[in-house]
């Protein structure tokens, strides 16, 4: 038997991570997680994330359709916003056009 104080602090630490993942199985429900979606392109992850969707319900439902008004005045709020920025620093807004342009150019 190995005494424990010739082990290194990356061996014990390995052991503990194995341990670890032996108390939780994450083995095996990411084992069982690819045999259900084999087929598939995308891989899988053991962990899912939940949005609001999970706490109302369908979200679908509770959402407000927006009008063609809504879209437009928020459009016309970027649009405001991107002028007052090009009037207060004209030469920083020429030349990021400057470098956006030659880098579009390079790529083509």
């Amino acid at each position: 038997m190995v005494n424990q104080n010739n082990i290194s602090p990356a061996v014990r630490s390995l052991q503990n991570e194995q341990g670890d993942r032996e108390r939780r199985g994450t083995d095996g429900d990411l084992d069982k997680a690819l045999e259900d979606t084999f087929p598939a392109s995308d891989p899988v992850a053991v962990t899912s994330t939940t949005g609001p969707e999970s706490f109302t319900g369908n979200a679908r439902s509770h959402r407000r359709a927006s009008t063609s008004s809504d879209i437009k005045g928020s459009i016309d709020g970027y649009m405001a916003d991107i002028e007052g920025r090009i009037r207060e620093k004209p030469l920083a807004a020429a030349a990021i056009v400057a470098a956006v342009a030659w880098l579009y150019g390079r790529t083509r």
